[in-house]
C-alpha cells in the first residue's frame, strides 16, 4: 500500500538572513485554500485540476501535464483494483515558511485517509508549496515524491534549508 500511495502522491507539492519567514494573512489564506483544493482534487480523482496545482519543475520531470494525468489515473485504477480507496486529505498549518530569492516555500503537513482491505488507514504526509508571486498562487510537490536528492534537483536553493517531516508508516484509524 505504501508504494502505491507514494506513487500516487507524486503529484501531490529557505531561510532568510533573519531566519524563518512569516506569511501575511492574505498569503496564508491563499496557501490554505490552494493546498486544500490540491488535496481535494487528489481524493476526488480530478487529476487535471491536480496537475494545475503541481509545480512546473515536477511536471517537466514526469514528462508534462498529460503524462502526469495518465500516470495518476493508472495508479488510482491499480489501487482500486487492489481494494484501496482514497477517502480524504486534510491539511494542517504550515510547519515552515522560508524565502529564497523571489520564491516562498511552505511545508504543509497533512493526513491522508484511505480504505484498505484491512480497514481505514491514516498516513501522515506533507506537501511543499512554492509561490513566486508573494503568496497569491501556489504550486505543490508531494512530500512522498521528494527525498533530499530529488529536492536538490527540484529546488537547489532551498534544498538544504527546508526541514521536512520524517516519513511515518500508515496507521489504522482508531475505531469510533
Amino acid at each position: 500500500m505504501k508504494v502505491i500511495l507514494t506513487t500516487i502522491l507524486i503529484s501531490m507539492t529557505a531561510a532568510t538572513a533573519a531566519g524563518q519567514a512569516r506569511l501575511g494573512a492574505a498569503a496564508a489564506a491563499q496557501l490554505k485554500a490552494q493546498a486544500d483544493e490540491c488535496g481535494r482534487a487528489f481524493v476526488e480523482g480530478d487529476f487535471a485540476r491536480l496537475a494545475d496545482y503541481t509545480h512546473p519543475k515536477l511536471l517537466a520531470k514526469v514528462g508534462g501535464r498529460e503524462q502526469l494525468i495518465a500516470f495518476l489515473r493508472q495508479g488510482v485504477a491499480e489501487m482500486k483494483a487492489q481494494g484501496f480507496e482514497l477517502l480524504s486529505y486534510v491539511n494542517e498549518a504550515p510547519t515552515q515558511v522560508l524565502n529564497v530569492g523571489r520564491e516562498t516555500y511552505a511545508v504543509v503537513p497533512g493526513k491522508l485517509r484511505a480504505r484498505t482491505p484491512g480497514g481505514v488507514m491514516v498516513s501522515e504526509t506533507y506537501m511543499i508549496g512554492v509561490s513566486a508571486d508573494g503568496g497569491r498562487r501556489w504550486k505543490f510537490v508531494s512530500g512522498s515524491s521528494v527525498d533530499p536528492a530529488k529536492l536538490k534537483i527540484l529546488f537547489p536553493a532551498a534544498a538544504g534549508r527546508l526541514r521536512l517531516p520524517a516519513e511515518k508508516p500508515p496507521v489504522p484509524e482508531p475505531a469510533p
